[in-house]
Order: structure tokens, then sequence, then C-alpha cells
């Protein structure tokens, strides 16, 4: 089944893939991929018959065209020298990769967002960390960003995150004064 060729349907898109990259990476895409029944098919008669492989259809309901599409285009393109997408392609990876547990894919979308040039702000990279789980490693600079600004970081006023773990480090106690390194060592390592 590993070449197969299936229909996806997202959202109101059909894409016939080969099946190869997703079976190879994906556990989750293996197990879907092993149970597709083939859908019937109304013949030129009227009658129906029995689907084929071409027929074989899989709704990935959860994802939109953009993810699936940037998906697509890092499997197939990749491998070119002069391989870029722009920061949002790389964010709609990061979403099916880390949902559908690509994990080669994920690595290097966790990568390409958090060091886009230009990069993304300090708050959208933490919102994305924190809905993707990324290792805090990558949020250093975000992080920088936020301690050293002018005014205290309040994650309500973001409305980005419900803020669960940033770190408490990224607003000044009341009446301290400190460096920003004194608050970035406060960062746990992973």
């Amino acid at each position: 089944m590993s070449d197969d060729m299936v229909i996806f349907q997202v959202e109101e898109t059909l894409f016939k893939v080969h099946t190869r990259f997703l079976w190879r990476h994906s556990h989750v895409f293996r197990d879907i991929i092993s149970n597709i029944q083939p859908i019937s098919v109304p013949n030129p008669k009227g009658s129906n018959k029995a689907g084929t492989p071409d027929e074989k259809r899989v709704v990935l309901e959860d994802v939109t065209v953009l993810q699936f599409e940037s998906l697509l285009e890092f499997f197939y393109s990749s491998m070119l020298e002069d391989f870029s997408l722009p920061v949002r392609s790389w964010v709609a990876i990061l979403s099916i990769a880390h949902r559908y547990q690509l994990h080669d894919a994920e690595v290097r979308a966790i990568r390409e967002v958090f060091t886009h040039d230009p990069p993304l702000g300090p708050v959208e990279q933490m919102h994305i960390a924190e809905q993707f789980e990324v290792p805090w490693r990558f949020l250093a600079p975000a992080l920088h960003a936020v301690v050293v600004r002018a005014e205290p970081f309040n994650a309500a006023s973001s409305g980005k995150s419900r803020a669960k773990r940033w770190p408490r480090s990224a607003e000044p106690e009341s009446g301290i004064s400190a460096s920003p390194a004194r608050y970035l060592g406060r960062v746990p390592h992973v």
C-alpha cells in the first residue's frame, strides 16, 4: 500500500496523492491508509459497482487546504536546493505534522517557524509554541523580546494564549528592577 494513490478530501477540495510519504513518515496516516474502504461509484449505466483503488477516499475534517497543500509541497519539493516557503505555510505544516505525528516534517517546521526572517512577533511565537508543544529552547529570542519590553507583559492583553506554560518571570515583580538575563535564567531547558 505504500505507493498507492488515494483521494484525500480536505474541506471541499480533492487531492489525488501517492501515499508513499504519508505512509513512511506517520503511523497515524499509515493506520488511516490501511483502513480505507473503496467507495461505490455509479457506472455510466446508472448502477453501482465496487470502487477501484483510484476511488479510495479519506476525508480529513480537521485539516485546512493550506495545511495539506503546504505538507505536499514540503514532501515533493523540500529536496530542491532553492526550496522555501512563507512562514504561514511552515506554521500550517507544523499544525498538520503535529496532529498526524509526522516527526521529520514537524522538526523542520519548528526550525523554519522560529528562525524565519522576518520573524513572527514574540507573542505569536509563544502562542504557536504553546499550541504545538514546541520545546522551550526555540523560544529564547521571543522570551527575551517580551522580558526587555518597556511595559510588563500581560498574557490577557495578547488575546492569543491561555499562557499555560509561559514563565511567570515574564512579568516583573512590583518594585524590583533586574536585568533581563536574570529572567531568562529561569527559563526551563528542554
